[in-house]
């Protein structure tokens, strides 16, 4: 009971804030869809939908400049199409070629990169972002010691209805104590398993050992560590050099 109560005690704080993050960051897509609702296309002017290639092309004659890096389209015959150079989002008819706008660098968009980095490292910057990772890192292993020590609170020793009932349904007729510790048993009971996957799922992405496990237990050969410098890590030159190259690959697709 210490172990769980005093794990839960100092870890608390930053799971409220990894749980608060992640739930808003799981609608991230439906949320910027409803705010960008302005912008759509007008099938009803025009006839077949522009190619990739013309829509690129009526993009640089319209915001001359622009190396767009990304493009993303919509089944939905009314959805912009979408493409992305740097931080910027354009939005353009992909029937007409029209320019309808962008995003701006305020508003949803930022406010949701601000909510994944208070997600991923607790809002820090520069030097301070691996501290914020070690810390969200080591509090989703946290979490994942809270469920399991709690599931071994919970469940009762004798596996008989009436003890079995007390903390996998509410009890009516309680108040106080009794009442706190009835909804916490069920609902933490009801809770563990997505819980647990979604904590265990998180561990991957913190840790490489649990990412070189899942390569493992796949079949796979885990992929090169990428630490800065030392074997098997490139170091920082060479990771400019990839992200060079990768964002030069993404240019040529869209050419």
């Amino acid at each position: 009971f210490w172990f769980h109560l005093s794990i839960a005690f100092t870890a608390g704080l930053v799971i409220l804030v990894m749980c608060l993050t992640g739930a808003l960051l799981a609608f991230e897509k439906q949320i910027i869809t409803w705010t960008e609702r302005g912008f759509r296309s007008s099938p009803a002017q025009a006839g077949p939908t522009l190619s990739m290639l013309e829509l690129e092309s009526r993009l640089v004659e319209q915001v001359p400049g622009v190396a767009a890096t990304a493009f993303r389209l919509s089944n939905e015959l009314d959805a912009p199409a979408v493409f992305t150079a740097g931080r910027r989002t354009i939005f353009i008819d992909r029937f007409s070629g029209v320019v309808l706008g962008e995003a701006g660098d305020g508003g949803v968009r930022a406010l949701l990169a601000s909510l994944r980095a208070w997600h991923r490292w607790l809002g820090a910057e520069g030097t301070w972002r691996p501290v914020g990772k070690f810390l969200t890192g080591w509090s989703n292993l946290v979490f994942a010691l809270i469920v399991l020590s709690g599931l071994y609170l919970w469940l009762p020793g004798s596996w008989t209805w009436p003890r079995l009932r007390q903390v996998v349904w509410f009890r009516g007729g309680v108040r106080g104590r009794a009442r706190d510790f009835n909804w916490h048993h069920v609902i933490g009971l009801w809770s563990a398993v997505p819980l647990l996957a979604i904590v265990l799922g998180g561990l991957p992405i913190s840790f490489p050992w649990a990412g070189n496990f899942l390569f493992r237990i796949a079949g796979d050969s885990p992929p090169p560590s990428r630490g800065p410098g030392g074997p098997g890590g490139p170091g920082p030159d060479a990771r400019a050099d990839r992200s060079e190259e990768h964002t030069s690959e993404l240019q040529s697709r869209l050419h």
